[in-house]
């Protein structure tokens, strides 16, 4: 008797400890354990505004990079710079590298919308939109794995010149895979509506193709694409106006692409959530970019998953539906919510971990109030998402300043944050307003 109560108080002990412990086991037994949450956006002579982080990952290494209005305080009319830090401890701390574009006559540090990508040999990818005064550009840096900490320039991928009626470069996203690396955007000239464009390079950036339009020619507005290279395969997708998600797919490695086809039309649009602004007044328009990732299908071809956010009567809901490329169905979505009629979720970035998809988004218990905190949900069986907190102090988006002065037009929460993987571990990236002003916190998830 004495030796069953002692094993049946072991056994309390044990899952008192395994409670309290920053981790929780989901519906497959998996564990998943929290790293610390850290400031990735410590330097000290950054802007008042640090907004829309990119992350990436590589064993150890670990990129992030933000808009900063340090641009903006040295010159740029749109208010913002990137920024960047390096980890090479598994996100534990984090290094300040620098600001992007570097300045040169005639061409000021600019940039916001960064990207970062890594291919399988360890080497990093940032892309990077600057808004100089006569011309916009698509910028890409590469990092060797041999040379961590240091950005090579590679040639623009794009260069837009205003004088000859070229209007604006936008939202550019990146994907890459082995020596590819694709770049998709959206372009607005004088004579045309917006249109979804694609850029292939075979080389890791250093020639380029010929640009692609993958939209119709008609007067829309479009915006939030994304893209992805799975083996010979790419796919793209964007939202088009307020409810239509839009694809086009490439089976010939992006030397052609399908016609540009609606995969769903949202049954509500959502709205932007309450506190959610651009300083100085400007309308607060909110972007519902497309997140995609992809995985193998055991019997062949590729299985596509794409998130967005979709409105509810109240709030705002992230949806997950699935393309199979073999046999060219759609799944239904799959809402992230459940019993949760009044929530608030913004701003998925999905990564895939194991052959699961994992989302990272702001969300919101109620949509009357301003308190929004960071959430991890990843898929298991029976369509179930297991979903992890990942910030420990709450942001309150009423009181989060900006940078009226130098960055007037940025939102200040921006509008994306990010999500990434290798391996068994995943990367988080968000802002955060817990002191009154957005930085850029990081924290690592590692899956067991």
């Amino acid at each position: 008797m004495k030796r069953f109560i002692v094993v049946i108080a072991l056994m309390i002990a044990l899952t008192l400890l395994v409670g309290i412990s920053p981790r929780f086991t989901g519906a497959n037994s998996q564990k998943f354990i929290q790293g610390p949450e850290v400031l990735a956006s410590a330097n000290q002579d950054g802007g008042d505004l640090r907004c829309e982080p990119s992350a990436a990952i590589f064993k150890d290494t670990i990129l992030v990079a933000w808009n900063d209005s340090y641009g903006g305080r040295n010159g740029s009319s749109t208010g913002t710079a990137v920024g960047w830090s390096i980890s090479r401890d598994r996100g534990k701390t984090f290094q300040f590298g620098g600001y992007l574009p570097l300045a040169q006559k005639d061409f000021v540090p600019a940039a916001a919308d960064s990207r970062l990508a890594v291919d399988r040999e360890g080497n990093f990818f940032l892309e990077i939109l600057s808004w100089q005064e006569k011309s916009h550009h698509i910028q890409l840096y590469s990092m060797e794995k041999n040379n961590p900490g240091k950005w090579r320039k590679l040639p623009d991928p794009v260069v837009y010149d205003r004088s000859k009626g070229e209007e604006y470069l936008d939202k550019p996203a990146m994907s890459v895979s082995d020596s590819r690396v694709s770049i998709v955007y959206t372009e607005k000239r004088q004579s045309s509506g917006a249109t979804i464009s694609f850029i292939l390079s075979k080389d890791r950036g250093k020639t380029w193709s010929k640009p692609v339009r993958l939209s119709a020619d008609s007067n829309r507005v479009r915006t939030g694409s994304a893209v992805i290279i799975n083996d010979n395969e790419i796919m793209a997708a964007w939202t088009e106006g307020d409810s239509e998600i839009w694809f086009a797919r490439s089976r010939d490695g992006g030397k052609s692409f399908s016609v540009a086809t609606q995969a769903y039309r949202l049954k509500r649009p959502f709205t932007p959530p309450k506190a959610y602004r651009m300083a100085l007044g400007q309308m607060a328009n909110i972007s519902n970019d497309i997140s995609l990732a992809s995985v193998n299908n055991p019997s062949g071809g590729a299985l596509y998953y794409f998130s967005f956010v979709e409105g509810t009567e109240k709030g705002s809901d992230v949806l997950l539906v699935s393309y199979d490329a073999k046999t060219e169905k759609w799944s239904a979505p799959i809402p992230l919510s459940k019993g949760e009629a009044g929530a608030v979720k913004i701003f998925p970035s999905m990564a895939i971990i194991g052959r699961s998809p994992a989302l990272l988004y702001y969300k919101r218990n109620d949509a009357s109030s301003t308190i929004t905190d960071v959430y991890l949900s990843i898929l298991s069986e029976g369509e179930h998402f297991e979903s992890l907190k990942l910030n420990t102090v709450s942001s309150d988006w009423a009181t989060t300043k900006g940078d009226k002065k130098y960055a007037p037009i940025q939102r200040i929460f921006g509008d994306y944050i990010t999500l990434a993987s290798d391996g068994n571990i995943l990367v988080a990236a968000w802002t955060d307003g817990r002191e009154g002003a957005p930085r850029i916190y990081a924290r690592v998830i590692e899956i067991r």
